[in-house]
């Protein structure tokens, strides 16, 4: 079966990069789809493959799998193959082409950062801009579990591709705020009383202590933290996402509204990162 086409509607090329990305982090259950014979064969029309993406819960829109299926069957023949998905994807050039733009992106905010950094130099002097440059990069290195957690988060929502960008741009908005007051509050705390820097080094160390000694008890994969999961508990959560509204009237027709999956997701981004943000406090107090 030839994947239809589908006149006057154009796939997002960012959206397709993530469920792209999303289906090779599935590279482990096809292969183990096809061991276990929950695949009749590795080669699979449209129908085919649109099943196997429903199965697999790698949300999509219809437009989605047909682009994604038409860059890997390069040939036009109206079948792949599944089992060489891994392949096909990193040679269509989709994740290149992240990459790539990540890259850039990188280098940008690197050269802004380095600009500011020179007008603190010839503002403040040398050492002021070299306090500037430790803190960044040090809050630059801290702040890569924060993705770590996002990736976690949009894996327990099943977050479709259409909305990640949104949750991104709220929570990365979030994750710079909370780290600001953290920052601020610990250079107020430890100018206020100089031996509480003692109390947040024992902190950091009992913390690497036990994520060098425990993670092997605790390797729960896509659970969120105990206190983020009563939260949501306790909250009304349709439980489905509505676009990017935030909140819907009640299902039942009574009076009040109940908070979409969205709200779920962003916020338990905010949560993780009041729980990640602590560790901004020390590094940066003086």
């Amino acid at each position: 079966m030839q994947a239809p086409a589908v006149a006057g509607v154009a796939s997002d090329n960012s959206r397709v990069c993530t469920v792209c990305v999303a289906l090779l982090g599935q590279q482990g259950k096809i292969e183990d789809m096809l061991e276990g014979g929950d695949l009749e064969s590795n080669e699979v029309d449209f129908a085919g493959w649109a099943s196997l993406m429903d199965k697999l819960e790698v949300q999509a829109t219809e437009p989605d799998k047909q682009a994604i299926f038409s860059m890997i069957d390069t040939e036009g023949s109206g079948t792949i193959d599944v089992g060489g998905l891994k392949r096909a994807l990193r040679s269509s050039g989709v994740i290149q082409t992240m990459y790539d733009d990540s890259l850039k992106t990188f280098g940008l905010l690197l050269a802004a950062t380095l600009a500011f950094d020179g007008g603190v130099w010839a503002l403040q002097g040398g050492a002021a801009a070299f306090d500037f440059l430790a803190a960044y990069f040090i809050e630059d290195s801290l702040s890569v579990d924060n993705l770590f957690v996002f990736l976690l988060i949009f894996r327990y929502f099943k977050v479709p591709p259409q909305l990640v960008d949104t949750c991104l741009n709220y929570g990365i908005t979030g994750s710079i705020l909370l780290r600001g007051v953290f920052i601020f509050a610990g250079l107020a705390a430890t100018s206020a009383f100089a031996p509480l820097l003692l109390g947040f080094s024992v902190f950091l160390l009992f913390s690497s202590y036990q994520l060098l000694t425990g993670g092997e008890e605790e390797d729960e994969e896509d659970e969120l933290p105990e206190i983020v999961t009563k939260l949501l508990d306790a909250l009304p959560i349709t439980g489905t996402f509505e676009g990017e509204r935030l909140a819907v009237p009640r299902a039942d027709g009574s009076k009040g509204w109940e908070l979409t999956q969205l709200t779920a997701t962003l916020v338990s981004i905010a949560l993780c990162d009041v729980i990640f943000a602590v560790d901004s406090s020390p590094p940066c107090s003086p």
